[in-house]
């Protein structure tokens, strides 16, 4: 849902829509309920862990640095390397204050 209608938004539209969508999922009762589940399950299910980050984390990290990747080709963003982009902008979400005080049940979830 993140990338549909992407092309036809100029890029930083599109890159804040990404950016907003994924707030919305990181500080959703669901998501920060699997995160701490899975945190409690590191070291005996690495199995489990590794599955949910193949099909979750990193598969959004793939599909970001690809629209990342086409908007450099069309001259759009200057990303010459959109793996590295893609890991500095998840940074500046999933690093927010607001993520982590909502993870550690510090703040309720925004509206």
């Amino acid at each position: 849902f993140l990338f549909h209608g992407l092309s036809d938004q100029p890029v930083d539209e599109a890159l804040y829509s990404i950016g907003e969508g994924l707030m919305q999922l990181l500080l959703s009762d669901d998501v920060i309920a699997m995160e701490r589940m899975l945190m409690s399950e590191a070291e005996s299910q690495p199995h489990l862990i590794r599955l949910f980050y193949d099909t979750g984390p990193k598969r959004m990290k793939e599909l970001i640095a690809a629209q990342m990747a086409h908007w450099h080709r069309r001259g759009q963003l200057h990303v010459p390397d959109a793996a590295l982009a893609t890991e500095l902008f998840g940074a500046l979400i999933k690093g927010s204050a607001m993520v982590f005080q909502r993870s550690m049940g510090l703040a309720s979830k925004p509206s």
